[in-house]
């Protein structure tokens, strides 16, 4: 009898084993495989990342101290695939910008001057063009806006995510300067999937609009 009772015991103590192996085994198997998916997710979230458009606001020359905090203005606008916090330098020329700007993914670069008369936009695809070039009639900057409200709202993420774009009297225009800049603009920001976006994560709207009478475009951030 006590022969038997150690022969079962030892049974049951290898059939116990095995289990707590195979239990180890398909937990092994499933921090592996769930390793995996992370990996996999992070390489379709890269992608995505860089198939996006990025740019650089920068201005060239001397221009002033509001024209500065426009190109502020226009970086929180191209939030968040912008270089917010570029250091532009004097010896840096149009050219480095350019070529550094490529190896970092950059898409588009928009750049400030001023005249003797007028300021100017110009908006640059990086890669085979075009080049389209305003003339700034007015402006308002952001702490104009700010200080003329009685509640400002300011919400702490609101530029993590990029925001909605809405262009108005553009097309139903059939000028071809119109068109082209239709599609610069619409190119300029993250297209957004409807079926697919939160609600919630858009804080934020550009409204471009244009004046077929005067030829003139408006933005509003």
């Amino acid at each position: 009898d006590s022969n038997r009772r150690k022969k079962i015991r030892r049974g049951h103590s290898k059939r116990y084993g095995s289990r707590e192996e195979m239990r180890a085994e398909k937990a092994a198997e499933k921090r592996e495989v769930d390793m995996l998916k992370e990996t996999m997710r992070g390489d379709d979230e890269a992608k995505k990342l860089a198939a996006q458009p990025h740019s650089f606001v920068i201005h060239r020359g001397k221009v002033g101290r509001y024209v500065r905090q426009l190109e502020r203005d226009l970086r929180s606008v191209m939030e968040p695939f912008t270089a917010s916090k570029l250091k532009e330098m004097k010896r840096n020329n149009l050219k480095d910008f350019l070529l550094n700007g490529a190896v970092l993914g950059m898409t588009h670069l928009l750049i400030l001057t001023r005249g003797e008369q007028s300021i100017t936009l110009r908006i640059i695809h990086s890669s085979q063009g075009p080049t389209l070039s305003f003339k700034i009639l007015r402006y308002s900057l952001t702490r104009d806006v700010v200080s003329s409200q009685r509640r400002p709202f300011h919400f702490q993420h609101q530029f993590i995510n990029p925001p909605l774009v809405v262009m108005n009297g553009l097309m139903s225009c059939q000028k071809k300067h119109v068109q082209l800049a239709q599609t610069m603009f619409r190119n300029m920001f993250p297209s957004i999937n409807v079926d697919e976006v939160k609600l919630s994560k858009i804080r934020r709207c550009v409204l471009i609009n244009y004046d077929a009478e005067t030829d003139v475009f408006e933005l509003r951030h």
